[in-house]
């Protein structure tokens, strides 16, 4: 499983439903554009915030054009996987360079699993 798939089934657990990407094909290998194709579908879906909560998504950048989604558990903690490696629950700080922004489900499918 890779990193979007583990955030959509975080949040298809708590019952909220959002698009697993934007409807374009995706290549194996990095695309320069796919940090901004993120941040457009969550623009959608989600507004940005500064200080993360549960059930927050985070975006980051890393070298390559490569971008890794994480969902936060409380505020200082995000679930994620990397590939090839379990998931795992990791402080954010150590992503604080890689963040590219955090956001917060909106609209009919937050309910009350985002509040």
């Amino acid at each position: 499983m890779d990193c979007l798939g583990l955030v959509w089934l975080y949040f298809r657990s708590k019952g909220v439903w959002f698009p697993d990407g934007d409807g374009l094909p995706i290549e194996e290998e990095a695309h320069p554009d796919y940090l901004k194709r993120a941040l457009d579908t969550l623009n959608r879906i989600a507004r940005p915030v500064s200080n993360p909560q549960a059930d927050d998504i985070v975006v980051m950048r890393f070298p390559g054009g490569y971008v890794h989604l994480g969902v936060m558990v409380d505020e200082r903690n995000m679930l994620h996987v990397v590939k090839d490696r379990p998931s795992s629950i990791t402080p954010l700080r150590k992503f604080r360079f890689r963040i590219a922004g955090i956001y917060r489900l909106i609209g009919p499918n937050q309910g009350s699993a985002c509040s």
